[in-house]
């Protein structure tokens, strides 16, 4: 994934927030990433319906929501561990 190895995924102890498109086809990378965090505090969020390109996608208010959740409370949803899916109209 991007140059990075489980070894170093490990390294990483800070909350970290992983979001994607279902469709992108990074989905696989981005879950072996997720979860080979070394955080205590992270969270992987798949939007449906979305690609690679989500932020000018139809559902990019559910990409902007999830990122201010967790950057004005380090959690999504009230949980700041765990892995979500964002689905349906106008998502939130």
């Amino acid at each position: 994934y991007w140059g990075w190895n489980a070894e170093e995924a490990q390294r990483i102890k800070i909350p970290t927030l992983v979001m994607l498109g279902e469709f992108d086809e990074l989905n696989a990378s981005n879950q072996d990433l997720y979860a080979d965090l070394g955080s205590e505090q992270k969270v992987f969020i798949s939007i449906a319906c979305g690609s690679h390109f989500l932020v000018w996608e139809r559902n990019h208010g559910a990409l902007h929501e999830a990122s201010r959740q967790w950057l004005t409370n380090g959690s999504f949803n009230g949980a700041s561990r765990g892995e979500f899916r964002i689905g349906g109209e106008n998502p939130k």
